[in-house]
């Protein structure tokens, strides 16, 4: 289990050291709609339609930072968290406050965020290792803080999981039927607010999927 969990790690460290560049040019538009969803479940919300200006978001996944400028622009306090350095470097030169670190050894105090966001950064951790994730997740998160995950579906009740090629280079995923996720959500202390299922990625073969959450 060990040797797999690392064969994913370095898979997706590979993979995204390759691809940052590209990957920066590709996804260069934020999901505003997305993120004023999740801002208004952040727990410091002064009203309107920002939150309160110290409001501190862990960016979980960062790619570069781009959905973090957004949240700087509406006075958030965002930190990048991405397993790539490339990644993490782009996010510095973007003036962000990034950190190299895994996702699934997470090193921040107990309730030190007002908010997680997660943007299709699980997909690339094994399923037997996300409850971790998710258990450190709520830890770090303030009471009634906010939580957002985007997802690739699986194609039906199951968990899926591959390495898929492209002309990008290799990674692993991992895809979760979206009411299971709901379910295992609930179980680490988190009440879902929305779910929502989106069109096809951009292989035209798996549902995007949006959770919104707040931790009870």
């Amino acid at each position: 289990m060990i040797e797999r969990t690392e064969e994913v790690k370095k898979t997706t460290i590979d993979f995204y050291d390759g691809f940052a560049e590209k990957y920066w040019l590709r996804h260069s538009n934020p999901p505003a709609q997305s993120i004023q969803k999740f801002i208004k479940l952040l727990p410091n919300l002064t009203g309107g339609l920002y939150p309160a200006s110290d409001s501190r978001i862990l960016d979980l996944g960062c790619g570069g930072g781009r959905d973090a400028i957004f949240f700087r622009s509406i006075y958030c306090k965002p930190i990048c968290v991405d397993l790539s350095s490339v990644m993490c470097k782009k996010a510095r030169k973007e003036r962000l406050s990034s950190v190299q670190m895994d996702q699934e050894k997470l090193c921040f105090k107990p309730e030190s965020f007002d908010g997680v966001w997660s943007r299709v950064s699980l997909l690339h951790s094994p399923p037997e290792v996300l409850p971790g994730i998710l258990a450190d997740l709520s830890l770090i998160l303030k009471p009634k803080g906010g939580l957002f995950l985007a997802m690739k579906a699986s194609s039906g009740q199951f968990v899926e999981t591959e390495f898929k090629t492209t002309e990008n280079g290799s990674t692993y995923y991992c895809y979760w039927p979206p009411y299971r996720l709901h379910g295992l959500l609930g179980t680490m202390g988190f009440a879902v607010e929305e779910l929502s299922i989106l069109g096809k990625d951009s292989f035209g073969e798996r549902d995007y999927f949006e959770i919104f959450a707040i931790k009870e």
